[in-house]
């Protein structure tokens, strides 16, 4: 493994809609009382025709609950424990100790603190990479596309912008958690000479990650080495994203087929396509709790029970370019419209229970920390929390 110190480191083309489907998107869909029915049931969203446009006036709408303001625009995001790490485009990851205030109760618009107003502090850490030389030969600050924090809370993992527009992966140690995290050392696990197209990369233990390249093919890489122990080649379509179990064994891939492959991390055996619940690109994909959910191309989020491969649907006015489940998959929560609102729904039934307004841009993560407490990240550098009943 190369350095950037000292020593090394250590411890599916799209389907054809049904006829069914064809006749439940012209005609509204039909809410079914029965949750997870063998075919892919359709839910029509809030905004979709003037009846859910009624139906959206009717639900409780909620403001943030607080505001962080990270360095840079916000490209990816993890939370782990009681701190969120933040990846910007102007080369900076950001730790932040999410504040108290995250328990209260969530806020209404226009009550009596405002929307989006920042909450000073919470910042603990910050890790800076020095800028880079463009195309052009102008100097400017890497873009980090991805990041995460190890099992053991001390190492950051993550995809950095290179010369040229190559990727590099790196880890940086990030020491104690308390009383705050100190950046140390970092190092490199490929660097931009290995020539990987480097589009996500998460922990599967202390010295173990998950890599996917833009190409859909995954490796599963020892950081301490850099040995490959596998890699391999998802599906013909290019990868969208990937999201990985609360153990960490199965990781659910979605590209731009609308498909969502469940693969086994230990030997990247395929456990099960699933499919049906979106027709053009996956943006994002959600894994907990036995369910994953899709945010997608075709306005639409979809909601897969892993055992079964039963789905359901929930259509919105504009394109879903984030989603996200709770810990235990019951709740799930969706980019709504071209207002940047988030719906809150219950995925036995598909009923929305909340919208949260307050994002100012394009959605691009929605976290769930545990069963009411959210965090969510657009195209810009506000991160809102955000607390429902």
């Amino acid at each position: 493994m190369a350095t950037g110190t000292t020593a090394s480191w250590k411890p599916a083309a799209p389907r054809a809609a049904t006829w069914a489907l064809a006749v439940g998107l012209i005609l509204g869909g039909i809410l079914s009382p029965t949750p997870f029915r063998s075919r892919c049931d359709f839910l029509p969203g809030p905004g979709l025709c003037c009846a859910q446009e009624t139906s959206r006036d009717a639900t409780p709408v909620l403001g943030p609950a607080a505001t962080l303001t990270a360095a840079g625009v916000v490209l990816d995001m993890v939370c782990r424990q009681d701190r969120l790490v933040v990846a910007t485009d102007v080369g900076i990851i950001e730790i932040f100790a999410l504040p108290g205030g995250d328990s209260a109760g969530g806020r209404r618009p226009g009550g009596d603190r405002t929307a989006g107003e920042p909450v000073a502090g919470g910042k603990t850490a910050v890790v800076s990479l020095p800028g880079i030389t463009d195309f052009f030969g102008d100097q400017m600050p890497p873009r980090i596309f991805s990041v995460d924090r190890s099992p053991d809370q001390g190492v950051l993992l993550f995809v950095a912008e290179e010369k040229g527009g190559a990727r590099s992966l790196r880890l940086a140690v990030v020491g104690a958690r308390e009383p705050a995290d100190v950046a140390g050392e970092q190092y490199l696990v490929f660097s931009a000479a290995a020539g990987l197209f480097i589009k996500k990369a998460r922990f599967v233990a202390d010295d173990l990650a998950l890599v996917a390249l833009m190409s859909n093919e995954l490796l599963l890489v020892t950081l301490s080495s850099g040995e490959t122990r596998y890699r391999v080649q998802v599906s013909q379509s290019s990868f969208s994203d990937f999201a990985l179990d609360e153990n960490r064994s199965l990781a659910a891939v979605a590209d731009e087929s609308g498909a969502v492959t469940l693969l086994e991390v230990a030997s990247g055996q395929v456990r099960r396509v699933l499919r049906d619940g979106n027709l053009d690109n996956v943006y994002k994909v959600g894994f907990c709790g036995g369910r994953v959910i899709t945010a997608g191309q075709d306005r639409c989020t979809a909601v897969y029970d892993t055992a079964t491969g039963a789905c359901r649907r929930l259509a919105s006015d504009f394109l879903v370019y984030a989603a996200g489940l709770s810990p235990s998959g019951s709740r799930g929560a969706y980019g709504a419209g071209e207002q940047n609102d988030i719906a809150v729904f219950d995925t036995d039934s598909g009923v929305v229970s909340h919208l949260l307004r307050g994002a100012r841009s394009t959605l691009n993560t929605i976290i769930f920390r545990n069963e009411r407490h959210l965090v969510s990240a657009s195209d810009d550098t506000r991160i809102l929390l955000w607390s429902v009943p």
